[in-house]
């Protein structure tokens, strides 16, 4: 139930401001079938809440060991104020030859409006921010893809800088 969800919400961000440790990150267990338009408004009512430091916590489906052996799987994340969020976006429509453009849906993933395969994304990926050194990657995400496939985005983003900064590397 999505209102219950929210009430819960407000209990847990309540609690969180009580403690007010800087260094905090609240941990989310998500789903991986849960769409990502439901995350989209956590994250939303997180901010709102002053509550911008989260984890996205992964525990692989088929799991060999007890689910605390995975406590270093994680995704650390930053979510914006809200309003700056808003203008840092007006922002970038304006400076679009800085901008790698990610786009992903259900069973579609574009970079700079090129489709691509979950196997050759990394690659051409990676060659985009070669071709781009100061570059910001604006990633949109479908409100109807489901959050395992996201973090499938996430991870393989990640891989990409680790290959462009060992490519890098090589040439000092």
């Amino acid at each position: 139930n999505k209102e219950y969800a929210l009430n819960e919400l407000k209990d847990i961000t309540d609690q969180l401001h009580n403690y007010r440790n800087p260094f905090a990150s609240l941990r989310l267990y998500i789903d991986g079938k849960i769409k990502m338009q439901v995350i989209n408004e956590l994250k939303k009512k997180l901010a709102e809440n002053d509550i911008y430091k989260i984890t996205y916590m992964v525990i692989p489906e088929n799991r060999k060991y007890d689910e605390r052996y995975y406590t270093r799987c994680h995704i650390p994340i930053r979510l914006p104020h809200y309003s700056h969020y808003i203008e840092s976006l007006n922002s970038l429509k304006n400076d679009s030859a800085y901008i790698i453009d990610m786009q992903c849906s259900p069973g579609k993933w574009l970079v700079n409006d090129i489709a691509r395969t979950k196997d050759n994304l990394v690659f051409h990926l990676e060659r985009a921010i070669r071709q781009i050194p100061n570059y910001v990657i604006k990633l949109t995400i479908d409100k109807n893809l489901d959050f395992d496939d996201y973090i499938n985005v996430l991870s393989r983003v990640k891989e990409a800088f680790k290959l462009w900064d060992e490519r890098v590397g090589d040439y000092d």
